[in-house]
């Protein structure tokens, strides 16, 4: 003789008994189960993605503090702290004060020869500029 389960205990929000037919109602064929194991895939591959956007936003930094520490560094202090080593060139973390940073991309793409007196032209490509930028951006004091 085959008999039900049935333990009086109720799934969450339903009228049913957490077994039926000698299966759990949460189980893998259940919707609620599915719903909730969709929304687990999707908190993932959230997590998944922004872990990734953070990871490649910090190598663009990265690479933008490389590009100004082989130009730049010989002057300017090129970090969240530190005093430049020469005296008319401001800190970078001061940009901010004077030019909107995101506007000095055309300026970086033609050449700067603005500045202290004697501060060299110096041009770059669009992928080091984005990256120069990123930096900047995200070495600014409030």
């Amino acid at each position: 003789m085959h008999h039900k389960m049935d333990t009086g205990a109720r799934c969450q929000n339903a009228e049913k008994p957490l077994f039926q037919n000698n299966r759990p109602c949460w189980g893998p064929h259940s919707t609620t189960n599915r719903k909730h194991s969709f929304h687990q895939l999707i908190a993932i591959a959230g997590a998944i993605f922004s872990q990734l956007a953070n990871a490649e936003e910090s190598n663009l930094e990265g690479r933008g503090k490389e590009l100004l520490d082989a130009r730049c560094a010989h002057c300017h202090a090129i970090a969240r702290t530190g005093e430049s080593r020469h005296s008319a060139a401001p800190p970078f973390r001061t940009l901010a004060r004077k030019y909107p940073i995101d506007e000095l991309a055309e300026s970086l793409a033609e050449g700067l020869s603005v500045g202290h007196p004697d501060m060299p032209e110096f041009v770059f490509e669009p992928d080091d500029i984005t990256a120069i930028l990123a930096y900047l951006n995200s070495i600014q004091e409030q």
